[in-house]
């Protein structure tokens, strides 16, 4: 026999059927520890969020993530993500993520390149992402969408970069066209590196119909392989820290975001460069 969903997330999969917008978390704890900003970083799986931040990628790469949500597993988002440099062309990625059970699902696939236009200055991307969602109840057939998202990151200086992600923005081009499930998001956000051991960045992110927000974070260099980090976000207010263990080919980073109503979300990401 199929296992039921707890009465508590039934009420939150109706709240969320209700208002029929599709949200996945970031891929990479790195990213969530500095408050989701993602923007302008170029390292682990940014091009999650920025496609433009393959332009970097030197080695292939292939990454895990598991975010849990509500301390129950059927609210957990597994991911996995991988990318490959092409010799001229940057890089390719693809990444998969999928949350739910066999009583209700989400799933999103994403294909993305990343391209250096300006030597050491300005890279640009693109990702083709496809959604779906579906439920046991035969009465629900499973509805699926696709879209796109752009990205620009650009290296002004050694020690700031500038990130521009827009996903979604057929809502700019036509104001109806898949705004039932997707809303516009406009990410502009700069890291810049106050010493050699500790780095800032600072977002605001705009999605339509909602009030503009703002993700600030740190990351401090204890030493070549251990990281600390802290950040922020506003409207809903959250609070994050990690930990994040670079050795050689791999890396293991972990997140607690801290919501004003949910609690705690944890969160943990492993890599491998080949």
């Amino acid at each position: 026999m199929m296992k039921r969903l707890p009465p508590l997330l039934l009420l939150l999969l109706g709240a969320f059927c209700a208002s029929a917008q599709l949200s996945f978390p970031c891929f990479d704890s790195r990213l969530t520890a500095l408050g989701g900003g993602n923007a302008a970083l170029s390292n682990g799986v940014a091009w999650d969020y920025n496609p433009a931040s393959l332009s970097k990628m030197e080695q292939p790469i292939l990454g895990l993530s598991y975010q849990q949500n509500l301390w129950q597993k059927e609210m957990g988002y597994k991911s996995i993500a991988t990318a490959i440099p092409i010799q001229k062309a940057g890089a390719l990625g693809i990444d998969y993520t999928h949350f739910g059970n066999l009583d209700y699902y989400q799933q999103k696939v994403s294909l993305s390149q990343g391209l250096t236009i300006v030597e050491e200055y300005l890279a640009l991307g693109i990702s083709l992402h496809y959604f779906s969602i579906g439920t046991s109840d035969p009465h629900y057939d499973p509805k699926r969408t696709m879209t796109l998202s752009l990205g620009l990151l650009s290296h002004l200086s050694e020690k700031l970069s500038l990130g521009l992600n827009i996903f979604n923005p057929t809502p700019l081009l036509s104001p109806h066209l898949s705004q039932e499930w997707l809303s516009c998001h406009i990410n502009l956000g700069a890291t810049y590196s106050l010493s050699p051991d500790l780095l800032a960045l600072a977002e605001i992110e705009k999605e339509f119909c909602r009030p503009m927000r703002l993700r600030l974070g740190l990351e401090y260099n204890y030493s070549q392989t251990l990281f600390g980090r802290i950040g922020m976000a506003t409207k809903p207010v959250l609070y994050t820290l990690g930990i994040g263990y670079w050795h050689k080919n791999y890396a293991i980073d972990l997140a607690i975001q801290i919501h004003q109503v949910i609690g705690t979300t944890p969160q943990i990401s492993i890599y491998y460069r080949f």
